[in-house]
């Protein structure tokens, strides 16, 4: 359907093709600049605190940012993620090591329907977080109020928000409120993203943000560490709206 729908209309680049996402939240709900805006501002603050980012010591002013030329409606420059060169590794195995252990507490994965393409999706807004979140949340036995920070998949500021809802940190509809009330920075409700996230500190596909989980539980992020970090979720986000979250525990986490 993408080369006979879409592809003959210009709907083919990753920013065009999540913009009618963004469209469709705008139609359904209202969606404030301003919640986009900070998105990209926070990710680039914490950016800003991680040596080992590519926007490190490069500031993102809300004029700045509101300067960025459009790529796709509402997207504009600075609401896309990076395209890097890099690489990062974890390990999973059944032995201790020397550093403090980090559980996964659970896995799940969804897709939306018509995974392949949107013209014919019935629901531009159904995900396959939705069912990951609900599977995830039924296996460990936590909400997501007992979560410490979130490490989210942001190829685009808006779906940060589309995550944050559809994993249950905020009703639909209302994600902007949790973003605009300094929810997602550095001592928030819920810090997202906080070594930079694909907005800031790179496109590494997503695995720098189950890194970045695993040093928040084991008190090594310096300059930006949560205190007390217990437990960190991380959602995945993959094609057009293929969906993953898995959440870890550190020392003191539940078992």
């Amino acid at each position: 359907m993408r080369t006979q729908l879409e592809h003959p209309y210009g709907l083919n680049t990753a920013a065009q093709r999540y913009a009618m996402i963004a469209q469709r939240y705008d139609y359904e709900y209202g969606l404030d600049r301003r919640a986009l805006a900070e998105i990209a501002l926070a990710a680039r603050s914490h950016a800003n605190r991680n040596p080992a980012a590519m926007m490190h010591e490069r500031e993102l002013t809300m004029e700045k940012y509101l300067s960025g030329r459009m790529i796709a409606d509402p997207y504009t420059l600075y609401d896309c993620c990076l395209e890097t060169d890099g690489a990062c590794a974890v390990i999973v195995s059944g032995q201790g090591g020397p550093a403090p252990d980090v559980r996964v507490l659970a896995v799940a994965e969804g897709r939306p329907e018509t995974p392949d393409d949107l013209t014919n999706r019935p629901d531009l807004l159904h995900i396959g977080l939705d069912g990951a979140a609900k599977e995830v949340w039924e296996r460990i036995g936590l909400g997501p109020a007992e979560i410490d920070a979130a490490m989210i998949y942001d190829c685009f500021t808006f779906e940060v928000l589309h995550q944050l809802e559809a994993a249950g940190f905020a009703p639909e509809g209302l994600g902007s409120e949790l973003v605009l009330g300094g929810g997602i920075r550095l001592g928030g409700q819920l810090p997202v993203n906080t070594h930079g996230g694909l907005l800031s500190e790179g496109h590494l596909s997503g695995l720098n943000h189950v890194v970045e989980g695993v040093r928040q539980l084991r008190a090594d992020a310096p300059g930006r560490q949560v205190e007390g970090a217990r437990h960190i979720a991380i959602t995945g986000w993959g094609d057009l709206g293929d969906g993953s979250m898995a959440v870890l525990a550190g020392p003191g986490g539940a078992r």
